[in-house]
């Protein structure tokens, strides 16, 4: 998972091959490559240039637990920020594994300070028993700050050189 190189290779041979190798998914990869019910190659996410096995763990915990990640507000509302830190949001971002929102990459890497107090805002009224109104009405609502700041987009080319950074090459 460390060469870049090698991988690049292999997903090369991987298209020669006709098969499919879909980009880091945040809800769906693991931290190896694996492949799914339908055939395809999802990378994984421990092959993200800054990303621990640590923070992948604590990731995939959640999404087995708890379901899938909405959106960034809920990633950070419901990992540990210690372990997975903002420079792990950053890559996970950059390489495009949080792509499955829908939200450019830019704007969430502009979000990411708000969505981090957010989630440590929550955390610090649980731990002083307070509840929100919105809280108390539905269990699975999980903040009323959950919309993104809409500056920041990234242009296509911006978001390619992050994927490279991330990744090592383009996906």
């Amino acid at each position: 998972l460390d060469n870049t190189d090698k991988i690049k290779e292999f997903i090369t041979e991987c298209h020669a091959m006709k098969l499919t190798v879909k980009p880091p998914n945040l809800n769906e990869s693991d931290y190896h490559f694996t492949v799914n019910a339908q055939g395809e190659i999802l990378y994984g996410l421990g092959a993200i240039k800054g990303i621990g096995k640590g923070a992948v763990d604590i990731i995939l915990e959640q999404v087995r637990t708890k379901g899938p990640f909405s959106n960034l507000f809920d990633l950070c509302q419901r990992v540990d920020l210690r372990k997975v830190s903002r420079k792990v949001l950053e890559g996970l971002i950059g390489a495009g594994a949080c792509d499955t929102w829908g939200v450019n990459r830019g704007i969430l890497m502009t979000n990411i300070d708000k969505a981090v107090k957010s989630a440590e805002k929550l955390a610090q009224n649980a731990i002083n028993g307070q509840q929100s109104f919105f809280s108390l009405m539905n269990s699975s609502h999980v903040s009323t700050e959950e919309y993104y700041d809409e500056f920041g987009a990234w242009s296509s080319p911006v978001q390619l050189q992050a994927e490279k950074e991330k990744l090592g090459f383009y996906m």
